[in-house]
């Protein structure tokens, strides 16, 4: 049987699929999560469109739970690591901790270890995160925002990348219903 998989990369695009141009968005149906994630970035442009030689990425993982289904299948961030360092991205920072469990259980960390090691991440930001000075800034203003009413607590890496890449899981939650982009995003 195969299984629908939806690769949503939220890299700030505002443009809309036009004749000619990459989509924003794709779905890709195969049985292979790593090759559909790959097939995906390759159909929305390829990850070039996102990343430039020299660049630091700041990526934003569903990765801190336990239970299946909670959690991005660790396949998909592999493959798009891979696809990240292809680019020339010389430094890939994770803005929340990974839990080191997370890469075991895919089939693929032997492989890819080396790649999974040449990335950092922020590890004072774990699931629930804690507020402290060193490692987290207080947002009092975010301009063009229309419904934010309190201060936002950013950890303090994201304002030193380049590329920030959010990898979520669609699941439900009891705030928004169905968490995407827009849970992680709150982190």
């Amino acid at each position: 049987m195969n299984k629908l998989f939806v690769v949503i990369l939220l890299a700030l695009i505002s443009s809309i699929a036009t004749k000619g141009r990459a989509p924003d968005i794709v779905a890709v149906k195969g049985d292979s999560v790593f090759e559909n994630t790959k097939i995906a970035v390759e159909t929305l442009g390829g990850m070039e469109r996102f990343v430039q030689p020299g660049n630091t990425v700041g990526i934003l993982v569903n990765s801190g739970f336990r239970e299946k289904g909670a959690y991005v299948d660790p396949d998909v961030v592999i493959a798009a690591l891979l696809m990240i360092f292809d680019a020339g991205a010389t430094d890939v920072v994770f803005l929340q901790h990974i839990i080191p469990e997370y890469w075991q259980r895919s089939g693929l960390y032997d492989e890819y270890k080396e790649v999974i090691n040449k990335t950092r991440t922020i590890e004072a930001n774990h699931f629930p995160s804690e507020f402290d000075d060193e490692n987290f800034q207080v947002v009092k203003d975010v301009k063009g925002a229309k419904a934010i009413s309190w201060e936002l607590e950013v950890v303090k890496e994201f304002f030193n990348v380049d590329v920030f890449i959010n990898i979520p899981i669609a699941k439900h939650h009891s705030l928004t219903v169905l968490t995407n982009a827009m849970k992680n995003m709150m982190a």
